[in-house]
């Protein structure tokens, strides 16, 4: 009997918590990483950039759409509830399509990041896992948003343009996860997407040379193959894998560059 008044204690608390339900119950029970904690709390660019001009009947007030994107992307990512991830999702797409657009018409600095750059590295990894989402629907929407936006970034003039940069690291980071099989095979297929593109939206002239993003990509594949983790040298072994025949239909310079990365890997080891 003496311990009645703790099981009473114990029993309100539950119920207390129960009433109170929803997201406060669940940050109250679970333990959450400050890492975690600073993804949610920190803005993923200083400044706001992603203006758009409500074109009401009799005006045009202009709102910022920025510090919405963590909330629709945590959404379209992880909520329970399919009406809400669908809404989130195209939402989600929709905004991303607007973005592209909005950057196109910014002015971008000889020295100074892309306007969208923060944005874009942010939103890239959650693009990525979304396009292999276990919904139909997700994945319908994403898929072709993914391939449509390497195709658009490969389209550099410049040695590790940032936009371009953030697409390839996003791409990187998924082929080496060490959790989600589907990713990594999906973040393949974008690999040799990036590479076919890239040697596409060459000119003949330029094609003399190894492109640019080959690059920048051969750089980061080396990086992999030469990590002591497991994982890495996986992700490296299925980004060779993927562009191996692609990288055969190149030019004689690009084959030259492959080759020898795969050399200098297969000494190292």
């Amino acid at each position: 009997m003496e311990d009645a008044p703790l099981v009473m204690v114990r029993l309100r608390v539950v119920k207390l918590l129960g009433h109170l339900g929803g997201r406060l119950n669940r940050n109250l029970v679970t333990a959450v990483s400050s890492e975690e904690m600073m993804k949610k709390f920190v803005a993923w660019d200083s400044e706001k950039r992603l203006s758009f001009a409500v074109p009401f009947a009799d005006m045009k007030p202009v709102i910022y759409l920025d510090p919405f994107l963590p909330r629709i992307s945590e959404l379209a990512l992880s909520t329970s509830d399919r009406q809400t991830k669908v809404a989130a999702c195209e939402l989600l797409h929709s905004l991303v399509i607007y973005m592209v657009g909005k950057s196109a018409q910014m002015v971008e600095g000889e020295n100074a990041l892309p306007p969208m750059y923060k944005l874009h590295k942010r939103l890239f990894p959650v693009l990525l896992r979304l396009a292999c989402d276990v919904d139909q629907v997700t994945r319908q929407l994403f898929e072709p948003l993914v391939m449509q936006l390497i195709h658009w970034f490969t389209n550099n003039r410049k040695f590790e343009s940032q936009d371009t940069v953030a697409v390839l690291e996003a791409i990187m980071d998924g082929v080496v996860d060490p959790m989600d099989s589907t990713l990594r095979d999906f973040c393949g297929r974008c690999i040799e997407e990036f590479v076919k593109w890239s040697i596409k939206q060459t000119t003949p002239k330029q094609q003399e040379k190894s492109p640019a993003n080959m690059k920048s990509l051969f750089k980061r594949i080396y990086s992999l193959a030469l990590h002591p983790n497991g994982f890495k040298r996986l992700g490296a072994a299925l980004a060779f894998n993927s562009i191996y025949r692609t990288i055969q239909s190149g030019s004689r310079t690009l084959r030259r560059a492959f080759y020898g990365y795969i050399a200098a890997v297969w000494q190292c080891h």
